[in-house]
């Protein structure tokens, strides 16, 4: 969304580009503590959140004196808006091929990497949730 931040000619079109942005934000607020507590299991839920909100912190803490050169460099602040919505296009074309590598683990070749693996690291804390196959 902040790609659309350039493009916008009238106030009315900032409104409207910002509202979607408050919106998207609220949502992925939202739902990060649900999605926590299914990665996780409810007992390090608050942990991972925290590690969560810890690497968000990391880009913005950067992104304001990082936007501040770019436009010092370029006198103006198109190319830090457009670098700043790369990283979510790249989330969302991973997140996309997601469905595809589950679709493809119960095949015999990713069943026989998964049996070996889990039976060379047995007893560790990766192993402990262990995916059961239907024969």
């Amino acid at each position: 969304m902040s790609m659309m931040i350039p493009q916008c000619a009238t106030f009315e079109g900032l409104v409207v580009v910002f509202v979607l942005m408050g919106f998207c934000d609220g949502c992925f607020i939202t739902i990060m503590a649900p999605i926590a507590f299914e990665l996780v299991g409810p007992m390090q839920a608050s942990q991972a959140i925290g590690y969560l909100l810890g690497l968000m912190a990391i880009p913005m803490t950067a992104g304001p004196p990082l936007a501040g050169l770019l436009r010092d460099h370029f006198k103006n602040y198109y190319v830090a808006f457009y670098l700043a919505g790369i990283p979510p296009i790249v989330g969302g074309i991973v997140m996309f091929f997601v469905p595809l590598e589950t679709c493809c683990r119960d095949t015999p070749t990713w069943r026989r990497t998964y049996e070996a693996h889990t039976h060379t690291h047995k007893g560790s804390s990766y192993c402990k949730n262990q995916v059961q196959f239907q024969q």
